[in-house]
């Protein structure tokens, strides 16, 4: 992602000493973090992934965020279970990534 920023895209003498094959390697983890569709290409191949895993954690930290600002905790003095459902997705994302399988030792 730090490559992507501005200041160093536009290092354009230095992008064309860089091997053709590792620019498309570059493209390909590019493509990985697009953050379009809420980094939808990230999340499929994180979700494809044998744990133990390293996640983005600043992404699971902003689906947090946005789960408890974007929905009140209780609707008409009830739960709101909504939410609390949209938070437990994110730890088991974060509980998956730490989990290992047990027949791999």
């Amino acid at each position: 992602m730090g490559l992507s920023n501005n200041a160093v895209s536009r290092l354009t003498q230095s992008w064309e000493k860089i091997p053709s094959k590792m620019r498309k390697i570059f493209q390909d983890f590019e493509a990985l973090v697009d953050p379009s569709r809420n980094y939808r290409a990230y999340r499929l191949f994180v979700g494809k992934l044998q744990p133990p895993v390293i996640p983005f954690m600043p992404l699971l930290l902003k689906d947090m965020a946005f789960a408890h600002e974007g929905n009140k905790t209780s609707v008409d003095g009830l739960v709101n279970f909504e939410k609390m459902h949209m938070m437990a997705q994110t730890m088991r994302t974060i509980r998956f990534c730490r989990s290992r399988h047990l027949g791999m030792l």
